[in-house]
């Protein structure tokens, strides 16, 4: 009966120290989630920004088409869309209402390339030098783009991806604290084996090694539930959102995986060996 009792007693701390983990892991694995889908908003912000490159009216098609199959295919480019003089008409023809054309009595609208760039070119000196590249061309009259919204998104980003970056720190560090102290509950519970076993000869690498392998395993265990939680969790986001699906991005899923692993690999493996050492440096006395 108290061998049953005593198995029992284990399993009942076993389970309340994974899942003490386990909530630990969840929690930061989630952090770790709505950092990863703002960063995702933030570049879809910032390559959502329309640039517009204007021609003259004595432009003709095979220039633009010159010009835009050159656009297309600098690095810094994500989209570009040449537009015609007739589309140009019909698109601000649905805005206004009415046939431009019929008021002014001709087509004034010039040939023009609408065209994004990549998330890391969306900034003031980089568009200026896009800027001046193309407008060298005779064809071209200007090449024009928000230069208050670009400095605006660019500056409400900065400022968010700093308060982001404090709260992650944070709540990492809350994160260790928890588990580390948990880890020391659960070795605290244990002292008097450590000590027994160092009584009767045991070396310390000895008594050390199942403790953390258990300590180890259970961070592990944990770990592994916070992830199938976190990807279902995911799974109800990309059904919800489409925009913020990271299920299909293998790379982010598994440094966001791994990420969680690790830490509760790391913290339980560090926090049950200083502990285990804390009890073995204690005089048998001490330990009431």
């Amino acid at each position: 009966m108290p061998k049953v009792l005593k198995s029992s007693n284990r399993t009942v701390s076993v389970i309340s120290t994974t899942i003490s983990i386990f909530l630990v892991l969840l929690l930061f694995g989630c952090l770790e989630v709505f950092l990863i889908n703002a960063r995702l908003i933030a570049r879809h912000a910032k390559e959502n920004i329309q640039l517009r490159m204007l021609f003259r009216e004595s432009a003709k098609e095979a220039d633009v088409a010159y010009l835009h199959n050159k656009l297309s295919a600098q690095r810094y480019v994500k989209t570009a869309m040449m537009i015609s003089r007739e589309e140009a008409r019909e698109i601000m023809a649905e805005s206004m209402g009415e046939e431009a054309e019929e008021v002014i009595g001709m087509n004034p609208f010039p040939y023009s390339i609408d065209f994004t760039v990549k998330e890391e070119w969306v900034n003031l000196d980089s568009l200026a030098k896009i800027e001046a590249s193309f407008e060298q061309h005779e064809q071209v009259r200007e090449v024009h783009y928000p230069p208050v919204v670009v400095q605006q998104v660019e500056t409400n980003l900065r400022l968010v991806g700093w308060i982001l970056l404090g709260i992650a720190l944070a709540f990492l560090i809350i994160s260790i604290t928890l588990i580390n102290s948990t880890v020391r509950l659960t070795m605290y519970s244990k002292r008097f084996l450590v000590k027994s076993m160092q009584l009767v000869g045991a070396t310390r690498s000895f008594i050390r090694r199942p403790f953390m392998w258990e300590s180890i395993l259970t961070g592990l265990s944990a770990a592994l539930m916070a992830c199938l939680v976190i990807l279902g969790f995911l799974f109800f986001l990309k059904e919800i959102n489409p925009a913020l699906n990271l299920i299909d991005d293998a790379w982010l899923l598994s440094a966001l995986f791994l990420s969680v692993i690790l830490l509760g690999f790391i913290i339980t493996g560090v926090s049950s060996y200083f502990a285990i050492n804390r009890y073995l440096n204690l005089k048998l006395e001490e330990l009431y």
